[in-house]
This record gives C-alpha cells, sequence and structure tokens, in this order.
C-alpha cells in the first residue's frame, strides 16, 4: 500500500498558496509558514488542480467595436473622434 506525503489539508494550503502567489514566491510563503515545497511543486500543484481545467474558456468571444456597427466613436469626455 503507497504513502501518502502529503495530507488533504497540506494539499488543499499549498494548492491556495500556488494559485496565489505562483512558483518561486508561493515557495517562499509556504516555507515561512512551516512547509518546506519547492517551486515546481507549487506550479505542479496549479498544473494538476481540478480548478485549472474549469476555469479554461470553452469559447471566446470579441467584444464589439463601434466600426462594426457604424457608430459614432467618442472620447472619454464625450466628443466625437475626427477621422
Amino acid at each position: 500500500m503507497p504513502h501518502k506525503r502529503k495530507t488533504a489539508r497540506l494539499e488543499s494550503a499549498l494548492q491556495s498558496i500556488a494559485y496565489a502567489e505562483g512558483g518561486e514566491t508561493g515557495s517562499r510563503t509556504a516555507y515561512k509558514l512551516g512547509m518546506e515545497v519547492s517551486p515546481d511543486t507549487m506550479l505542479r500543484q496549479i498544473r494538476n488542480s481540478s480548478l485549472t481545467a474549469a476555469l479554461t474558456p470553452k469559447v471566446l468571444g470579441v467584444k464589439a467595436h463601434p466600426m462594426l456597427y457604424k457608430l459614432p466613436m467618442r472620447e472619454s469626455d464625450g466628443s466625437a473622434y475626427k477621422i
């Protein structure tokens, strides 16, 4: 029977740190909290999580541009662009 080296609680904590800070910085933060892990392990936490698949968009849309609808383009102060 294989032995797991990390508890579910530790995995969850490392995953939270990895998503918040990434590899190198996340590793340093985890070390300060008493969890000694490498930057590669932090990146592996992100890659192996099921949340990554859920956050990947299925369809990308294009924001409607005023020129597509032949609408007048406006400056931030409300005046029309001079073309």
